[in-house]
């Protein structure tokens, strides 16, 4: 018994930490490198979904009801960021439009893997919505499931007019002519993507202290998760709005606008809803 505790517990550390670890792969990236890249990615992907089905302790064959559907929407939450994480080890985004039509692949592929990431995001978040309506919590839960789908929407059409426009643009632009409606469209496929990270953490904010109300996360995680969504909302409002320099005190903080990085927190918090399905298992 104690050897699948500690194996449950080594589970967890490595999802804690397979958000800060996938963007190591994207040091494996070389232009043309294809195989590299999806190695990596799928390495990582089957390394999770083993420390998945560990933390989870067997609850996917338990007969109780009601441990399926939290247990299926952590799972989905985690399976978002795995798609994500596909994504960092296509390399650092193209800096030009002739260094996209040279990457076209990997671009394609990155922002596929976004969308998917963004659409199981919405899933898991609304299957548990779902089950907190059924577990009497109707505020917190209802406010922040409008909140992401509101946000998923903006996501879907940052990620679909990155691979149209933005393929349209560099080959434009490559062929030495640009025309002059792209700058305005960039801008506005760019504030969809910052509307959607303000919005993505201010709704895992409100699913915190949703889950700490229905009792199924600890006050200390819900005052650090309600805190982080609410720090990350205001660093990313503040890079929205402040030029982009690199000599900017508030540089930094546009790594708040990385697309993946929104997914962080609801996949921690789907981590822990996958510990809590395993721990009712194992105390039996």
């Amino acid at each position: 018994m104690q050897r699948v505790s500690t194996a449950r517990r080594v589970s967890q550390v490595f999802l804690w930490g397979a958000p800060f670890l996938s963007p190591i792969l994207m040091l494996a990236y070389r232009a043309g490198g294809l195989k590299l890249y999806a190695i990596g990615g799928a390495t990582l992907v089957f390394l999770m979904a083993g420390a998945v089905w560990i933390l989870a302790a067997g609850s996917t064959t338990s007969p109780a009801n009601n441990r399926h559907l939290p247990l299926l929407a952590g799972v989905l939450l985690i399976a978002s960021l795995a798609s994500a994480a596909v994504t960092v080890t296509t390399g650092p985004p193209p800096t030009s439009a002739a260094a996209w039509v040279a990457t076209q692949t990997e671009q394609h592929v990155r922002y596929v893997g976004l969308l998917v990431a963004g659409l199981l995001a919405l899933a898991g978040l609304g299957l548990l919505t779902a089950r907190l309506r059924e577990a009497g919590e109707r505020v917190f839960s209802v406010l922040a499931f409008s909140a992401y789908m509101i946000a998923t929407g903006l996501f879907v059409l940052f990620t679909l007019g990155a691979l149209t426009i933005y393929d349209l643009v560099a080959q434009q632009a490559s062929a030495g002519n640009m025309p002059a409606w792209t700058s305005p469209l960039q801008i506005l496929i760019s504030s969809w993507l910052e509307l959607y990270a303000v919005l993505s953490y201010l709704a895992t904010s409100l699913y915190a202290m949703a889950l700490g109300k229905a009792g199924w996360l600890a006050k200390f995680g819900c005052a650090a998760f309600a805190g982080l969504g609410a720090i990350a909302a205001v660093s990313a409002l503040i890079a929205i709005i402040t030029p982009n320099g690199t000599g900017t005190l508030t540089h930094g903080l546009f790594v708040f606008l990385i697309p993946a990085v929104p997914l962080i927190l609801p996949y921690l918090l789907g981590v822990n809803l996958v510990r809590r399905a395993g721990d009712s298992v194992s105390s039996q």
